[in-house]
């Protein structure tokens, strides 16, 4: 047997699951008191949302505080994924204490893409690549002609395309054009993209949490990370931008642990995959908060030197050799959003909001969990991600759609399931809870995505 639910392996992190006050409250009232405030939160945002429609204000969104329209539609295509939820359920628990690490992480990518692939099939087989027909980047890649123009005139034409081209840097849309000129153009291969794109993000943050709080803690996270009932939205390009910044942090993560010329060379490649993940989402800039506060816990800040020359370096060089400037881009972008859909949605309303459609996709485990947080390693982790959180909230640059946006900081938040999982029983309780709610999401509203 590789781990136990009964005690940690010596070097695990066990002081962000046992430490607390001597006369802490029940575990039941705790929690009894976190679900609580969990369903306070979205009853009102969801109230306060109504009342702005009926007030005709034009948030664009349906069914507040989520985008989507408020549609039961349970039936045979939801059977794939109530099936892969009990099984996923009862076996990841007890999966994840026996396999070795490297076939564990294959669990992880097979579970999370089951899991991902079945709650999309809810609305039948074309709802796997149809959200990516709908505004995204594949309209964009016919358009790009020769990349040199297409790059230079991408700020001043940036009215020219569709909106989520508009939101972002030219980068999918760059990642989609070279795997058409190498004959994997499509919706098909574009959604293969994302989905192994969210799948990777999983084995990134479990391949990080392992290196800060121990394999064990890892381990105890895995079914939680794998089961998030966020994959209701990966029918988008977020998840790919998931896995991408995921990498990022976790090359810096394992650089601040490794001697020397190995240290160097990690905090380059975590450099050069944070210079994508720049290119691919302005707002994805803020995970770097992350690695920075484990360089600096760590006491490891050359890590952090080396990779912040190499993000300026490609940019500059970028700059340089196409004539797209990352910041005139993020200017441009900024400007098209303000003047656009985000002047019709009240910042206060949305400050709150955002919360909350973020909470349903962690779902309600994972707020009580926020609750064992103390200090440790994994309190370090999933805080550092709850920053990043409410600094992407207060920015005002993401009103709404946080259900798909916010996707990159959901398996780094997750991580705190881990302290949930303290015997078989009570790991399945609350996946149990989660996979729930999931299938409730999938199959009430029926999003964009």
């Amino acid at each position: 047997m590789v781990g136990t639910w009964v005690s940690s392996p010596r070097g695990a992190d066990v002081s962000t699951a046992d430490a607390g006050p001597r006369f802490a409250p029940p575990d039941f009232v705790v929690s009894g008191f976190a679900l609580s405030l969990y369903a306070l939160l979205l009853v009102v945002a969801s109230r306060w949302g109504e009342s702005l429609l009926a007030q005709k204000i034009h948030l664009q969104i349906e069914t507040p505080p989520l985008t989507g329209v408020l549609d039961w539609r349970p039936g045979r295509t939801a059977l794939p994924a109530v099936v892969c939820a009990v099984v996923l359920v009862v076996a990841l628990p007890w999966l994840s204490m026996r396999l070795r690490w490297t076939t564990l992480l294959g669990v992880a990518v097979v579970g999370t893409l089951a899991w991902a692939i079945t709650l999309a099939l809810v609305d039948g087989t074309a709802a796997l690549t149809d959200p990516l027909l709908s505004d995204q980047y594949l309209h964009s890649v016919a358009r790009v002609g020769n990349v040199d123009v297409f790059l230079r005139t991408f700020t001043h034409r940036i009215a020219d395309y569709n909106i989520h081209t508009q939101g972002h840097p030219p980068g999918m849309v760059m990642v989609l054009w070279v795997m058409d000129r190498i004959g994997l153009g499509g919706v098909r291969w574009n959604a293969a993209l994302v989905f192994s794109g969210g799948a990777a993000a999983v084995v990134a943050v479990l391949v990080a949490t392992r290196d800060i709080a121990g394999e064990h803690m890892a381990r105890r996270a895995l079914p939680f990370l794998v089961l998030a009932p966020a994959a209701v939205s990966w029918t988008s390009g977020d998840p790919f931008f998931a896995g991408v910044s995921a990498w990022a942090i976790t090359a810096l993560v394992l650089a601040t642990s490794q001697p020397g010329r190995r240290s160097d060379a990690l905090a380059v490649v975590g450099g050069l995959l944070f210079a994508a993940t720049a290119f691919l989402s302005y707002g994805l800039v803020l995970l770097a908060v992350v690695p920075a506060v484990v360089a600096v816990w760590r006491r490891q800040t050359r890590v952090l030197i080396v990779a912040a020359l190499v993000v300026v370096g490609v940019v500059l060089v970028v700059w340089a050799g196409t004539g797209f400037a990352w910041w005139d881009g993020l200017t441009a972008t900024r400007a098209r959003y303000f003047h656009g859909v985000a002047s019709r949605r009240p910042y206060d309303y949305f400050l709150l909001a955002n919360l909350a459609a973020f909470a349903v996709v962690i779902g309600p485990a994972t707020v009580v969990a926020f609750t064992k947080l103390r200090r440790g390693s994994v309190a370090l982790l999933v805080g550092a991600a709850i920053v990043v959180v409410l600094l992407a909230d207060v920015s005002g640059m993401s009103k709404a759609e946080v259900e798909r946006i916010w996707l990159p900081f959901v398996p780094w938040v997750m991580v705190a399931g881990a302290l949930l999982a303290t015997r078989y029983r009570t790991a399945v309780a609350w996946l149990s809870v989660q996979a729930v709610g999931a299938l409730v999401l999938a199959v009430a509203i029926r999003s964009p995505w």
